[in-house]
């Protein structure tokens, strides 16, 4: 199901909006908010994702 998700924000150009502002589009997977699959974000930087927990702070 994910990939069929992945494959129709492709074709609607979703990812390609994404990239083209500069987002680093990754596999869903848990890590890349706290720095645990691609690093820490440094200063300036910002991260979008979505999550299924809710971590205080």
């Amino acid at each position: 199901q994910t990939q069929k998700i992945y494959l129709e924000a492709l074709e609607m150009g979703f990812i390609t909006t994404f990239i083209e502002a500069g987002c680093a589009v990754s596999t869903p997977t848990c890590g890349p908010c706290l720095g645990g699959h691609m690093g820490i974000l440094a200063k300036g930087e910002r991260a979008a994702s979505t999550t299924n927990r809710n971590f205080v702070g």
